[in-house]
């Protein structure tokens, strides 16, 4: 038995970028940012930030598209897919991204709001995909 599952939340760094593939199905790219912080060897406290290519298929990339902004913090969850192919020079590359099949909006700036916001302000709306057969219907159910 194997799970490829994977839970983020972030910040967007961009707004999702909707295209359609060449018989029209859509999908939308953006980018989620997560920091981490931790202690490194020395004591001295550290901050990592990770971007995390992600990707909405179908309903999901629309909505995405349709609600999400710049500086959007958002849940997702969904499953790392990796690509592999070789360049014009015959080296062999590869590409992972999250394939997202359940979003939650936690917090969209205003126009001219900051970046970060107060919990007291956070709102909650949830899209999960209906064609994705999710075990998750309600986010509310992750112990964390």
């Amino acid at each position: 038995m194997s799970v490829n599952k994977v839970f983020l939340m972030g910040l967007l760094d961009n707004a999702p970028e909707l295209k359609y593939t060449s018989d029209g199905r859509p999908y939308a790219l953006f980018t989620l940012v997560t920091n981490e912080r931790y202690v490194d060897q020395h004591g001295q406290q550290r901050e990592a930030t990770m971007w995390h290519k992600i990707i909405a298929w179908r309903k999901m990339a629309l909505r995405c598209e349709k609600i999400l902004t710049k500086g959007s913090r958002v849940f997702v969850e969904g499953k790392i897919s990796t690509s592999t192919w070789q360049d014009q020079d015959g080296i062999t590359r590869s590409k992972s991204d999250i394939k997202i099949d359940q979003m939650r909006l936690l917090w969209s700036p205003e126009p001219e709001a900051i970046q970060t916001a107060p919990a007291s302000r956070e709102k909650s709306v949830s899209w999960p995909d209906p064609d994705s057969g999710s075990i998750l219907d309600e986010m509310d159910d992750i112990p964390f």
